[in-house]
């Protein structure tokens, strides 16, 4: 009997304990809302604006074309995630289903170049980028 009543009461320990991490947690996302919906005469250090006021939100709209960037970041991603998906399909069925000559070596070379840092790759992408002239062009991006 003592043993389930220990528990139980670890168990709610544990659960409080975790909905005052999850509060804490959520606290800057609730800073970030309620300050975006402040007027501008709002002192920023207030826990709630005086007013709601939801014309921050359509400056941002006229000011910041995010429904193109929006568009940009799907299309970029669904191709970029789709040429991945069908190069590397191909790829993995060889390496795994076939038996060919140097397998092995080509199997390194290829996860070797995986282990290669983005940022000792990001001067040379963009010199070739730069002499395709893809420079502000989906195909960079992609």
């Amino acid at each position: 009997m003592s043993t389930l009543r220990r528990q139980s009461g670890g168990s709610v320990l544990r659960g409080t304990f975790l909905c005052v991490v999850c509060a804490l947690l959520a606290l800057p996302f609730y800073w970030m809302l309620a300050t975006s919906l402040k007027p501008a005469g709002d002192s920023p250090e207030a826990w709630l604006p005086s007013a709601l006021y939801f014309g921050n939100y359509r400056a941002v709209f006229e000011a910041i074309p995010l429904a193109r960037m929006y568009f940009n970041s799907v299309v970029t991603s669904l191709i970029a995630a789709t040429l991945q998906v069908g190069l590397a399909l191909p790829m993995a069925y060889a390496f795994a289903r076939m038996s060919l000559p140097g397998k092995g070596p080509l199997f390194v070379l290829v996860l070797s170049t995986m282990f290669v840092p983005e940022e000792m790759k990001l001067i040379p992408n963009f010199l070739l980028v730069n002499d395709l002239r893809w420079t502000d062009t989906y195909a960079a991006l992609i």
